[in-house]
């Protein structure tokens, strides 16, 4: 079974900003470094068709060995990037990322379906760990997630 996990941050800043750094890789590392520790992430802009594969270590010893990630759509006119991931443990790992303006405030989502067989339900709570993560590095002044079966009628 498929499950979505779904993160929902504001910030008080303009979108593009945070959209900015949202694409930025090595903002990515620096949220992450008090957790995780990235091998292989491009020194170079994200663009549509990227395809990129790396190492990453949690807590010291926790290695995910061949997270390959694609970025399947970029738009930074609309703020959204889609990518689709997966690792040898984690069959789809896909993320929609999205930022939208809402008035003063950005409000940034983030879409996770992932399916990694009989670990699915665990690997969710490890996902909406590590997003709600990132997003209090980032300063998030709201924020909220949710973890769903995926339903497919």
């Amino acid at each position: 079974m498929k499950f979505v996990v779904t993160v929902v941050a504001e910030y008080q800043d303009d979108a593009d900003s945070i959209f900015a750094d949202a694409v930025d890789f090595e903002h990515l590392a620096q949220v992450m470094s008090d957790i995780a520790v990235y091998e292989g992430l491009p020194q170079e802009p994200v663009r549509e068709g990227m395809e990129i594969l790396s190492n990453v270590t949690f807590w010291g010893w926790l290695k995910v060995r061949g997270h390959t990630m694609r970025i399947e759509s970029y738009d930074p006119d609309n703020r959204c990037l889609q990518s689709r991931e997966h690792s040898p443990d984690v069959r789809q790992w896909d993320h929609h990322l999205q930022v939208e303006p809402a008035g003063d405030i950005a409000v940034w989502t983030d879409t996770i379906t992932l399916d990694a067989g009989w670990r699915t339900p665990v690997v969710a709570l490890f996902c909406r760990y590590m997003y709600r993560h990132r997003h209090k590095r980032r300063a998030a002044t709201s924020l909220k997630s949710r973890i769903q079966p995926l339903r497919i009628r």
